[in-house]
């Protein structure tokens, strides 16, 4: 049976989710970059062990979820939103996975939260600019919002899904499905993310968490470079040792941004390994 056919669709406190069922005391929620949305995990979620109660979330102001009411929303408030809608599904604790902005937002989930998440993945998570609300944007940043207005979402996807993948004129599957998410880009929901990741700083809120946290990257990665996960290693490395097992940053072979669709079974195996993990 087609994993799409088994999925379901929930919505709580503004929020959509697809869902595919498991166990609920054993919940798994996945959160999704700046570029996609829920359905940019369906290969992940297909490839992964039955049992587990799966849920991947549409961001405030993407696909079927209600935007954030603040005009310049931070990673602060998307977390809360996540927080309404987990507490009025009864959700909780759960094993949390952030890809790209997704990564930050997860991150500050659990730093304001820290009792509803059980374990941590970061895969490629964007670091921040560290620009305080209302400030001025970063030139890269400014230009990525004015290229969006100017191009509309399906130019803006053409321009920008290649750079997601690793080697894209030999993995235009890929590219296309990037380009198809993205191109489903709404203004005020990408204006809304964009601003949020201006105003994240994720090396700031790392040493703050209390969690059992993995990261993964594919050493390919063009958008979120390793060498920025690896400084964010480095700060987790530092914190107060609450459990037996370091950190670790394992590095996905001959994957870009995208590797949830470019190696989605290398993703599950090693997440579902660190989830069977005792604390």
């Amino acid at each position: 049976m087609n994993i799409k056919s088994r999925l379901l669709h929930l919505h709580s406190a503004g929020v959509h989710f697809i869902e595919r069922e498991g166990a609920a005391h054993r919940a798994t929620v996945l959160l999704h970059g700046i570029g996609g949305q829920s359905t940019s995990f369906t290969d992940v979620m297909s490839m992964w062990p039955s049992g587990s109660r799966l849920l991947s979330w549409d961001a405030p102001g993407y696909g079927q979820s209600r935007p954030l009411e603040h005009s310049w929303p931070t990673a602060d408030d998307y977390a809360d939103r996540l927080a309404e809608a987990l507490a009025t599904l009864q959700l909780g604790p759960v094993d949390l996975i952030g890809q790209s902005l997704g990564g930050l937002i997860a991150a500050t989930f659990a730093a304001r939260y820290p009792n509803t998440v059980r374990k941590l993945v970061l895969v490629s998570p964007a670091l921040g600019y560290g620009v305080q609300r209302g400030g001025p944007l970063t030139e890269a940043l400014a230009k990525r919002l004015a290229d969006f207005d100017f191009e509309g979402a399906a130019a803006f996807a053409d321009k920008r899904a290649s750079r997601l993948v690793f080697e894209p004129h030999q993995n235009q599957k890929f590219v296309a499905q990037v380009r198809d998410v993205m191109a489903m880009l709404s203004s005020r929901g990408h204006t809304q993310a964009v601003k949020a990741l201006a105003s994240g700083n994720l090396l700031g809120i790392a040493p703050g968490l209390p969690h059992q946290i993995l990261l993964l990257s594919g050493f390919e990665d063009a958008i979120t470079p390793i060498a920025g996960t690896q400084s964010l290693l480095e700060v987790l490395r530092q914190r107060k040792r609450l459990y037996p097992r370091s950190e670790g940053l394992i590095m996905i072979p001959n994957a870009g941004h995208a590797a949830y669709l470019e190696a989605p079974i290398e993703l599950v195996q090693h997440i579902t390994a660190f989830q069977d993990q005792a604390p």
